[in-house]
């Protein structure tokens, strides 16, 4: 996929998001934030580093080894977030509100 293709899609995805209700949607949330934590990390490491993830594994590793650890972390947490979303829903009002912050993070060094 294209660097502008990653930074569209992220933008449609966040845009599909904050239709989606919480708390009754929110695995879907939690999920389509990891999507949209992907894609904006694959637009600014093209942007920043001039390099693109072949796939989305191992894709904090790659974030640290090019100096980026915060935003590695902030990619864990929500996977982390994702995970007990999928197999539970706990603190799901929370859960939205911490990926919120979590991708604004991503979105200001992917745009930044």
């Amino acid at each position: 996929m294209k660097q502008d293709n990653h930074l569209r899609a992220a933008q449609e995805l966040r845009a599909t998001q904050s239709r989606l209700i919480i708390p009754n949607d929110i695995r879907t949330y939690v999920e389509v934030a990891l999507g949209i934590a992907q894609h904006y990390i694959s637009y600014g490491l093209a942007r920043q580093d001039g390099t693109h993830p072949d796939r989305h594994a191992g894709m904090a590793r790659t974030l640290r080894e090019r100096g980026h650890p915060e935003v590695a972390d902030a990619l864990v947490e929500i996977e982390h977030l994702r995970l007990g979303r999928w197999y539970g829903q706990q603190g799901n009002g929370e859960a939205a509100e911490r990926c919120d912050r979590l991708l604004d993070v991503i979105e200001a060094w992917a745009l930044g």
